[in-house]
């Protein structure tokens, strides 16, 4: 690779900081769903097995025969908050995923970006070392 090329993927560098940075917002947007969605999903879970438990409120249910209405009502929003938290959970899981790939692609640029600034220093200190009118082209390139 030449350095034209090393300095073109090092000037994508800020942009991916700038993703990661985005990015990471969202992974912390992504996790308070997913903790709100599970506490959600675990309170109708809760409201299911009170009701199935042999209890007065059940009982008093079965007497005025709304008991199986009300299960069904419980158990679809049961169901309900468990869908939203899946994909909730798969989705944090696609970002972080994301974030790890983001992280590991600005890794190599960094590694990019040492390399693209060790072969400068190394070409100025070769330009200083130039003379006469080979120096003057030199550094008339570099200023191209």
């Amino acid at each position: 690779m030449d350095i034209s090329e090393l300095r073109d993927r090092v000037y994508s560098l800020p942009t991916l900081e700038n993703k990661m940075a985005d990015l990471q917002r969202e992974l912390n947007r992504a996790r308070n769903e997913v903790s709100a969605l599970l506490r959600q999903y675990e309170r109708e879970r809760g409201d299911v097995e009170q009701l199935e438990k042999e209890s007065l409120s059940s009982f008093l249910l079965k007497l005025t025969g709304r008991y199986k209405d009300k299960l069904e009502r419980e158990q679809r929003e049961e169901i309900s908050a468990k869908l939203a938290y899946d994909r909730a959970a798969a989705r944090l899981e696609s970002l972080t995923r994301e974030r790890d790939l983001l992280g590991q692609r600005i890794g190599e640029l960094r590694a990019d970006e040492r390399r693209y600034q060790t072969e400068l220093d190394n070409r100025r200190a070769e330009l200083g070392r130039l003379t006469g009118q080979n120096a003057d082209r030199y550094a008339q390139l570099e200023k191209q």
